[in-house]
């Protein structure tokens, strides 16, 4: 991957990434400023550079941010603690977000089928009431 974040820039994508992973809610820098030890203009003007390169995108122009195909292969590629995983799953996880899609829908049906094939437990995704 040819972009190489600074070690700020990792902790918000990877708490953002998470934090949607968990609420599949757009997330905000008020959100961040609780779990991260920067102040809320820190973190804003982190996510847009962040949605600048591609890791980021909004889903409307008043919305926080959520995580783009690229911000999640950054996330598997860079971020992910593996130390729970083995080779194989990670080159499951990798592989399937791989895969060209044509909207959010398409990407969490991936990643909640993939999830539940590795965890094996049941898995779901929840639409946004802001889509």
């Amino acid at each position: 991957m040819a972009e190489d974040l600074d070690k700020r820039k990792k902790r918000i994508l990877q708490a953002i990434i998470e934090e949607y992973i968990e609420t599949a809610e757009p997330v905000s820098s008020g959100n961040l400023v609780k779990v991260l030890d920067c102040s809320s203009a820190t973190i804003r003007n982190d996510m847009a550079e962040l949605e600048h390169i591609g890791f980021l995108e909004k889903t409307h122009t008043s919305s926080g941010r959520v995580p783009s195909q690229k911000g999640y292969r950054y996330y598997v590629d860079q971020l992910i603690r593996d130390d729970n995983l083995t080779k194989q799953e990670i080159e499951i996880i990798k592989t399937r977000l791989e895969t060209k899609v044509n909207g959010l829908e398409e990407l969490a049906k991936i990643a909640t089928t993939t999830l539940s094939e590795i965890t094996h437990y049941t898995t779901l995704s929840v639409r946004s009431r802001y889509e």
